[in-house]
């Protein structure tokens, strides 16, 4: 008998499931094509408030977070409304009644937070913390019948701030930081705030003549209370004694205790002829209060024309050369030309000559030894105008720069602190400070104290060329070709203008463009031409510059020649000297 057949029930019809009806819904309420949309619009919205609002206006970067959660919070909703729309069974329970109102609270509830915290920026190591026995020194104020005597109100101002500076037990913010608050609406403490110190010294001065009077009052930036106030009518031969009782009574009314030293530092560095003395303040007001800032060639030669005449009244005092060789190393730091590099060396030489013991004269003497890679009596020389002047933001910015040169960009890191601590608004040292982050790899903190610089300048052309080379680094190629536009608008000529285009050119892959402009070992290396690049940087290396361990390891631009043997000896030789110059140099301030 044959086993029984079953008969095989009908294949059941197969329903659509959710999933595979997904996409067409999402066809038919149309939001692709909305999701498209906003993608599209949203990028737009997003690039111009970054470069209008944040690069160009330099606003907070927080804006940036706003639109972007402002953007999801209103695709959400947006899509959010479409899925649910038009059905046509009613419905007991609308899911979209809660979800959109709940999205639009969260949207605003994170946008009024980040508003809330748009001013904050973020601040890394810098110090902000306020010593007790710390000032600044606000522009004397001229109230001369004439008001032609703002040079010598600001010699008055620059004369007080040195010669506090040099007692160890003060805080004082250099010139340089409190030249911008000449003439501001801003409240003591506000201003105070501002620069990190809990007291303000303010004065004015009134000249007829040889009679001068000079009115000065310090006042405690957080109540307001006048710890000391007075005023002086004398001749003009009398100003130094002026700047002596006020220093006094300064720390007197701050209970600091002057020390032998800190009373025969009060007294360096002074002319007998007050001829002298006002050339030499217009020099430095030429330089400090107008070259420093405008880079213009006018007030470079105005200054250089005040130096001149001092030196015919009187050629053996050893600030006009100091003045010289600070006035040519902003120069040489703009133009990069050998003749005023050498401009800087011989004036520092001739300031030391004539006076051996001064903080300033020991720095120009250890930065001549420098460029002839004398380091060692380099570092000495550092040492005693370290001693001499521990509060010179000079002298922390001369220290600093010279480690970093040398590749101990840790080490360097504290001076360039110290240096903006003293002057908070003296670019340079935030400039190079952003550099020493970037030989260390930290591109994070580098590209935060190059934003603190963009914000003191906007169009300061060391910050602009560090920044687009920052830019070069980490692949933000649009950013970078803006930046270097500006900077060749600002500085046509800037020294390395052409060779940052030229590594612009290479990182997008422009070959001829970019070896047109630069045949440098860091082009070739970008361009992947790694015999080139490495006979290139041997070449470079042969003819003195020199190339530091951590920036060897650690720049973006060179990881095409990582590992390649060639290479690898290069770095290896490198950080044989690294050590050498650690051992040495690394903890030489301790």
């Amino acid at each position: 008998m044959s086993p029984t057949r079953r008969q095989a029930p009908p294949a059941a019809r197969t329903q659509p499931s959710a999933l595979t009806e997904f996409p067409g819904k999402m066809r038919k309420k149309r939001m692709i094509e909305i999701l498209a949309g906003f993608v599209g619009g949203g990028w737009l919205v997003y690039e111009i408030i970054h470069w209008v609002l944040v690069v160009h206006y330099h606003l907070p970067e927080k804006l940036l977070d706003l639109t972007i959660i402002t953007l999801v919070g209103t695709l959400l909703v947006t899509l959010t409304w479409r899925w649910f729309a038009g059905r046509e069974k009613s419905r007991k329970f609308k899911p979209e009644l809660v979800l959109i109102p709940l999205i639009i609270l969260v949207t605003i509830g994170l946008d009024i937070n980040l508003i809330l915290h748009l001013k904050e920026t973020a601040k890394e190591e810098v110090p902000t913390s306020v010593w007790k026995n710390s000032l600044a020194v606000l522009p004397f104020v001229d109230m001369s019948p004439q008001k032609d005597q703002e040079y010598f109100c600001d010699g008055m101002t620059e004369e007080i701030i040195g010669q506090l500076a040099r007692i160890r037990e003060l805080k004082v913010i250099s010139r340089t930081s409190v030249v911008r608050y000449r003439d501001t609406r801003k409240s003591i403490k506000e201003i105070a705030a501002e620069l990190g110190v809990a007291n303000i010294l303010e004065g004015s001065i009134r000249r007829e003549e040889d009679m001068i009077r000079v009115s000065a009052q310090l006042i405690d930036a957080e109540s307001g209370f006048h710890l000391w106030s007075d005023r002086y009518d004398r001749k003009l031969s009398g100003v130094f004694a002026i700047q002596d009782e006020i220093s006094r009574a300064i720390a007197a009314a701050l209970q600091v205790k002057l020390s032998a030293e800190s009373i025969e530092a009060l007294r360096a560095g002074r002319p007998d002829n007050m001829k002298l003395y006002e050339a030499y303040l217009q020099g430095m007001y030429f330089i400090n209060s107008r070259y420093v800032v405008t880079y213009r060639e006018e007030d470079f030669i105005k200054a250089l024309e005040m130096f001149e005449a001092a030196k015919e009244i009187d050629p053996g005092y050893a600030q006009t050369y100091l003045g010289l060789a600070w006035a040519y190393w902003h120069k040489y730091s703009l133009t990069y030309r050998e003749e005023d590099l050498k401009q800087v060396v011989s004036y520092g030489e001739k300031a030391y000559q004539l006076d051996p013991e001064y903080a300033g004269s020991n720095l120009a003497k250890g930065f001549n030894y420098f460029l002839s890679c004398e380091y060692d009596k380099a570092f000495e020389k550092y040492r005693i105008a370290y001693e001499k002047g521990p509060n010179s933001h000079m002298v922390c910015t001369g220290i600093g720069y010279s480690l970093s040169e040398i590749g101990l960009f840790e080490w360097a890191i504290p001076f360039f602190l110290k240096s903006i601590e003293l002057a908070p608004f003296y670019i340079f040292s935030r400039t190079i400070l952003a550099t020493c982050y970037r030989g260390l790899g930290d591109f994070e903190k580098s590209e935060l104290y190059l934003k603190e610089a963009l914000r003191l300048n906007p169009q300061n052309p060391f910050c602009l060329g560090h920044m687009a080379r920052h830019m070069i680094q980490l692949g933000r190629y649009d950013e970078a070709e803006k930046l270097l536009a500006e900077l060749e608008r600002v500085e046509p000529g800037f020294w390395v203008l052409t060779e940052y285009k030229a590594q612009l050119y290479a990182a997008r892959g422009e070959r001829e463009k970019a070896l047109s402009l630069s045949a440098g070992s860091t082009v070739y290396a970008m361009l992947g031409m790694k015999d080139e690049a490495i006979q290139a940087m041997r070449k470079e290396i042969s003819e003195g510059t020199f190339y530091p361990y951590q920036k060897l390891i650690n720049d973006p631009c060179l990881k095409n020649l990582r590992g390649d043997t060639r290479f690898e000896q290069i770095v290896s030789r490198a950080r044989e000297v690294h050590e050498e110059f650690l051992k040495k140099y690394g903890n030489f301030f301790n």
